[in-house]
């Protein structure tokens, strides 16, 4: 190997459908957290409707244990997503070229490669 000799050349379409499809996953991930979010909402107003009934004893327990138990699973499932969000805006974050590049370990010479987003 020589000094700025190339090693070996990425192709950028294999960058571009990668990112492609995180952005597609991101955006999956983004309709289903408004879901789960709604989901969450109307859990928390059976959830403080039932406990009224209850108060009244036009309900039994079990009824209101049950909204409970659908208002802490929506809220489960509503964290989980935003947790999973998360971790897949890295790839996602920055529209901008991803570039890599990598050191010949004996000489000067870098394997680098630019990736621009097909993406907008």
């Amino acid at each position: 190997m020589k000094e700025d000799q190339l090693l070996a050349e990425i192709d950028p379409a294999l960058a571009d459908t990668a990112l492609t499809s995180a952005d597609a996953a991101l955006e999956s991930m983004t309709a289903q957290r408004s879901l789960k979010q709604a989901q969450l909402v109307l859990a928390r107003v059976e959830g403080d409707r039932n406990d009224k009934l209850l108060a009244a004893s036009l309900i039994s327990t079990n009824d209101r244990d049950v909204t409970r138990a659908a208002y802490d699973v929506a809220f489960a499932d509503a964290a989980s997503l935003s947790a999973q969000m998360k971790e897949a805006i890295p790839s996602v974050a920055s529209k901008s070229p991803l570039s890599t590049a990598m050191r010949w370990p004996h000489s000067d010479a870098i394997l680098s490669a630019s990736f621009s987003s097909a993406t907008t």
